[in-house]
């Protein structure tokens, strides 16, 4: 935990329990935006690995296609 000397609260006029409220939320934000970001890789990671995926279904369609048409 963080230490931080009474004194210098009180010339701020922050008592110690609201000193460790922000400081809890300070830390519960910046848990949620890492949350975030892993989300948002995650998503990328995904986007990156189902695009090729659909490219290939949609050559692999188009080469038929065109074999039953010279048929």
């Amino acid at each position: 935990m963080l230490r931080v000397d009474r004194m210098y609260l009180r010339h701020f006029k922050i008592s110690v329990k609201n000193f460790k409220h922000c400081m809890r939320n300070k830390r519960v934000h910046s848990n949620m935006l890492a949350i975030k970001l892993r989300v948002k890789k995650v998503k990328n990671e995904m986007r990156s690995l189902i695009l090729p995926e659909l490219l290939k279904l949609d050559l692999n369609l188009v080469p038929k296609s065109e074999e039953e048409e010279s048929s």
